[in-house]
């Protein structure tokens, strides 16, 4: 049995990458160690980051919010990349999708009843 998960994303600038995710999407700086190797967190979330002259890039990881469309207003504020804007999705989840500085993206989400309008009128057809 597992009791969690933190993501390891590659990134060029490892300080520049934990100042983005504190002063842009809110996430606090735990450690850093040598400029290499680095973790963010925002309530039970960790993320780590390493250095990687040539990072792989597009990782994708979902954060389950607990009022995402507070998330989505302050991450608009204060000039996050949002993809793709807040919507309710068929899958029981009210999201959006934001992209970091390095290329990867984050799905950042808060289970919800309601549905599409398109997926309501299926579903009633």
């Amino acid at each position: 049995m597992f009791h969690y998960c933190t993501p390891q994303l590659p990134v060029k600038d490892v300080v520049k990458t934990q100042e983005y995710y504190r002063d842009v999407l809110g996430f606090k700086i735990d450690w850093l160690w040598e400029d290499n190797f680095g973790c963010v967190s925002n309530g039970k979330v960790q993320l780590f980051f390493c250095k990687n002259e040539n990072p792989i890039v597009g990782c994708c990881c979902y954060l389950d919010a607990e009022d995402v469309e507070a998330v989505y207003e302050k991450y608009k504020q204060n000039g996050a990349n949002i993809v793709h804007g807040l919507e309710f999705q068929p899958w029981g989840m009210h999201e959006f999708v934001i992209q970091d500085i390095d290329g990867h993206f984050h799905r950042i989400g808060q289970e919800t009843t309601e549905l599409p309008q398109a997926c309501t009128m299926e579903l009633a057809s």
